[in-house]
């Protein structure tokens, strides 16, 4: 079960706070947006050094967890190298599209100004899509998982992919920047 499931409760337990999560399946309809995240050249790291590839990997993912949770956000998931982040999926928000967008370029921005200078940081790509899914929790009593269904994840891991060819770190579709309502450059892709 993903830690942002929908349904979440929250109770007391030795003077804190716990957090109870709803593990029902069930699907529903939601405006959601996403965000993929690559980690540029991170197998080469990997390969080198893996110490080094370990401590990156973990101060761009506190990075990432931090902006995305700020936006209310979810990191969904990470692998190595790459990250998927929702808005409006499992934690309710408004404007996700505005938030990923904005989420999308802090990312860059803060990587770049607090591991630009790791000899072993090489970049970052990422896109970032809005549109209609179906979501909610799937999956067997021993295999549970907060999914999103729908285009959205194929248009931001297209944009993300297509962001070397463009020679960009941020590309971000059509529907997030129009709710975003701030500049960005248009790319035809």
């Amino acid at each position: 079960v993903s830690p942002g499931a929908t349904g979440a409760s929250t109770g007391v337990a030795a003077g804190k706070a716990v957090r109870t999560l709803n593990v029902a399946n069930g699907l529903t309809s939601r405006r959601i947006a996403l965000i993929c995240f690559n980690l540029r050249r991170f197998t080469l790291v990997a390969k080198q050094n893996p110490t080094a590839a370990v401590e990156l990997q973990s101060q761009v993912l506190e990075i990432i967890d931090d902006l995305a949770a700020g936006a209310k956000g979810v990191v969904d998931s990470f692998h190595g190298d790459r990250a998927v982040i929702s808005f409006n999926a499992c934690k309710m928000s408004t404007m996700a599209g505005s938030a990923a967008a904005s989420v999308a370029l802090a990312i860059t921005a803060k990587l770049k100004k607090e591991v630009g200078d790791n000899q072993f940081y090489q970049g970052c790509t990422i896109g970032a899509a809005l549109g209609e899914c179906t979501v909610g929790n799937m999956g067997t009593s021993t295999s549970k998982r907060f999914c999103t269904v729908g285009p959205v994840y194929q248009q931001a891991s297209t944009l993300e992919r297509l962001c070397k060819q463009h020679r960009v770190s941020t590309l971000v579709s059509m529907g997030a920047a129009l709710e975003h309502q701030m500049f960005l450059r248009h790319v035809d892709v």
